[in-house]
């Protein structure tokens, strides 16, 4: 077993970064997890912090030598080959670096991550001066908002919402990305059920 891979089993917490970020993530976001650079998000200035490093390198700002490199011809992104790489029983993996760009890459790396998760992992997607976007696994969530959230699934699947919000919701079926969830209010601490996994979009500005 590679050493990356043997700190992720004591940690279980993993923090990618891509290509889209503007600066490197500081040290209270990197606290704790296996650091890993996907092509374009490997920083020369700050490459000894890697624990590994990936990608087919179209996107890197200076030539570098990755861990593991990708031929440009294949057929999917470095994102998706660097979520294979990952063991099932995470608890949590974070994105930073990977939106903003091409409309395209954004909805792909939502998709990409969407068919990864596994059945523990929260994936936190972080943006670039606004709140992060959130994919759980199916199950009971609790969740603290104070602002603006939308809830969206890539499956059919039933919702339950209680607890401090502005429209509560029984147990219903909710077609895929539909808009029946779209722009509720948080009011404090709220419970959300989901048979399948989903997304939360928060908005905080």
């Amino acid at each position: 077993m590679s050493l990356w891979k043997q700190k992720l089993s004591h940690s279980r917490q993993v923090l990618l970064v891509g290509p889209m970020a503007l600066q490197f993530p500081d040290a209270n976001l990197r606290r704790d997890k296996i650091l890993i650079g996907v092509d374009g998000g490997v920083w020369s200035e700050h490459l000894s912090l890697y624990d590994v490093t990936l990608g087919d390198g179209d996107s890197l700002k200076t030539p570098l030598s990755l861990d593991h490199h990708y031929s440009t011809d294949k057929n999917e992104s470095d994102l998706a080959l660097a979520l294979k790489l990952l063991p099932p029983d995470l608890r949590s993996v974070e994105l930073w670096g990977f939106w903003g760009g091409r409309d395209d890459h954004q909805w792909v790396n939502l998709g990409e991550v969407f068919h990864w998760i596994n059945h523990s992992a929260i994936v936190t997607i972080h943006r670039q001066e606004k709140a992060p976007i959130r994919l759980f696994p199916a199950g009971i969530h609790k969740i603290t908002s104070t602002h603006t959230f939308t809830l969206l699934s890539l499956e059919e699947a039933h919702f339950s919402i209680q607890g401090e919000c502005r429209w509560p919701l029984p147990r219903t079926k909710v077609q895929k990305l539909s808009s029946h969830l779209l722009s509720n209010e948080g009011l404090g601490e709220m419970t959300i059920e989901c048979d399948h996994k989903f997304f939360c979009f928060e908005e905080t500005l």
